[in-house]
């Protein structure tokens, strides 16, 4: 296997024929997330360059394959792009085209499944036997300025989805309702805006305003009201049916490289099992308390029995490397 840009590919088999001004390539190629199967042609020399995309097939590793439903040509000329309407469809209703006519662009997807994060989820937790499910509709609108600067916008829209743990009962890990995810690109800004109903009323709402260079400044908010802590369960595999509400706001500075995370948030009514310890945990209330600076305090008190645990730590938010020191005191 070969490893390029980060991604592994296992085979990759091309056929070239022409000359460099007018050429034609038939590939094959198997990665980590699938396989595809590409057929397009390219005449022109420097900036300007014109052909057609005949053929295009891509399998993921989960799910239905992807296949062109027409040829499409294309035109790239002095850093404008023109394509025709480009769509690529399923066997079933899922559908993604895109479209440009050198100084605007359009893409719109239907039905996209949420599967396609497969690879990305069992590169993450490669440990876990986990599955997305649910859809995702996606619409999009660009266009370039007198400037030469995007602009631009982009929704994603949702109507339920999530994270299930992939055996014969099938248990929602993560679940969300009526998810609006908005992207707005002015420039070299970018405003995102995120809005979802979780189970059990609960709700999460957040935007961030940053840009695309890694020193950009970052203002942003997320609100937070959780009432189902199922998803607990990623962050270790020795706790095991955690209960309770998590409650709070975070809020975010500092710039992409040095980013600050402050807020409040507060975990109460918590009780969750740790059966290789054989303890129950009962009536836990955890705060975290976060500064400007990006230090982030913990407090709080879990019981167990007839015995208490007062927990009391940090946590530097802004070091990634830097470790959560917490002292325990206990009673009984």
């Amino acid at each position: 296997a070969m490893n390029i840009s980060g991604q592994a590919w296992q085979e990759i088999e091309a056929q070239l024929s022409g000359n460099m001004n007018n050429l034609r390539a038939q590939t094959n190629a198997a990665m980590d997330f699938g396989k595809l199967k590409i057929d397009i042609s390219a005449a022109g020399a420097n900036q300007n360059w014109k052909g057609q995309l005949q053929s295009f097939q891509f399998a993921p590793r989960l799910g239905e394959a992807w296949t062109l439903q027409a040829p499409a040509n294309y035109q790239l000329a002095n850093g404008s792009i023109r394509l025709d309407k480009t769509c690529l469809r399923t066997g079933s209703s899922a559908q993604l085209c895109a479209n440009a006519n050198g100084n605007a662009g359009r893409i719109e997807g239907r039905e996209l499944p949420l599967s396609l994060l497969d690879p990305w989820i069992r590169e993450k937790m490669p440990d876990q036997n986990y599955l997305p499910y649910g859809v995702v509709n996606l619409e999009g609108n660009f266009a370039r300025g007198n400037t030469g600067a995007w602009n631009g916008d982009i929704a994603l829209l949702s109507s339920a989805g999530g994270l299930r743990l992939n055996t014969r009962v099938n248990r929602d890990v993560i679940s969300y309702s009526d998810l609006n995810f908005d992207i707005k690109l002015i420039g070299e800004r970018i405003d995102m805006r995120l809005d979802a109903l979780l189970p059990e009323a609960g709700a999460i709402t957040g935007e961030l305003q940053t840009g695309f260079n890694e020193f950009a400044p970052l203002k942003g908010k997320l609100s937070l009201n959780v009432q189902q802590l199922t998803w607990l369960e990623l962050m270790s595999p020795d706790l095991a049916d955690p209960q309770g509400k998590l409650v709070g706001q975070l809020l975010f500075s500092g710039t992409r490289t040095v980013p600050n995370i402050s807020g409040d948030a507060r975990l109460n009514q918590f009780s969750a099992e740790l059966p290789g310890l054989g303890i129950k945990i009962t009536e836990g209330d955890i705060t975290l308390q976060g500064e400007p600076g990006g230090m982030a305090r913990v407090n709080g008190v879990l019981s167990s029995g007839k015995g208490k645990l007062q927990i009391n730590g940090s946590l530097d938010l802004a070091d990634k490397n830097s470790p959560l020191q917490v002292t325990l005191k206990g009673e009984n």
